[in-house]
């Protein structure tokens, strides 16, 4: 009964949000995006993550190539250093996007070198709650006002949404901020295992040059007898 209404809270919410209105979350969202990379763009994301809980450092770098405007490729291995576990295939499509809303697909395949096969399907959605003050610019160009900037730089909101073979389902939010030019602060909530964990993530974006991105944040995960903390970071490049 309790997981029902937790469901039905969860999935209003996102509805409700999604009426609002393009957003590109990174790590340490645990929330994917419907940004895509561009044909022939690739971006290479080196995650870290150490669970403080169990003293157990985790290395699960992301690759995604580009293959054409609104279709990506994605290879995620996923490793703790000593071991290797099986890793995933995505495949990203962006079928909808304007100037506030974006909506993607995201099949995933798991390739079972030592684990059974694992298919999921992955729904996404962006919305640019704030523009990254152009509107306000505009407008104080209007007045003759040089920068009409209010100091707020954007405010985006992107959902995910996710079921697979194993009859698992899933669903995240979260929100960025960038209050000020080049500095991202994410906050990330969901729950996994249909409903039998959830975590939150707090963490902040530095966009180092355009390229090269920076990331670190907090991760605290409740599950049904267990809670984990850990320590998140990473590092991108963008080609």
């Amino acid at each position: 009964m309790m997981k029902s209404i937790i469901a039905k809270i969860i999935f209003t919410t996102v509805f409700l949000i999604i009426m609002t209105g393009v957003s590109f979350a990174s790590h340490p969202l645990t929330s994917d995006d419907p940004g895509t990379n561009g044909t022939g763009g690739f971006l290479a994301e080196l995650n870290t993550a150490y669970n403080i809980t169990d003293k157990v450092f985790d290395f699960a770098p992301v690759f995604t190539l580009g293959i054409a405007a609104p279709l990506d490729i994605v290879f995620r291995p996923d490793t703790d250093l000593h071991t290797f576990n099986d890793p995933y295939i995505d495949i990203k499509w962006r079928y909808y996007e304007d100037k506030v809303f974006s909506a993607a697909l995201k099949p995933s395949f798991l390739l079972p070198f030592k684990t059974d096969f694992v298919a999921a399907l992955h729904m996404m959605f962006a919305q640019k709650i704030i523009q990254k003050a152009e509107t306000e610019v505009e407008k104080g160009k209007e007045r003759g006002v040089e920068s009409g900037s209010s100091g707020i730089e954007g405010l985006n909101i992107i959902e995910d949404i996710a079921y697979d073979t194993s009859k698992n389902y899933q669903a995240h939010i979260a929100i960025c901020f960038e209050p000020v030019e080049s500095f991202i602060f994410v906050f990330n909530a969901g729950s996994e295992n249909s409903f039998n964990s959830i975590f939150m993530i707090g963490g902040i974006i530095v966009e180092i040059t355009e390229a090269i991105h920076y990331d670190i944040g907090y991760k605290y995960e409740i599950a049904k007898d267990t809670k984990a903390s850990s320590l998140i970071n990473g590092l991108s490049f963008a080609f």
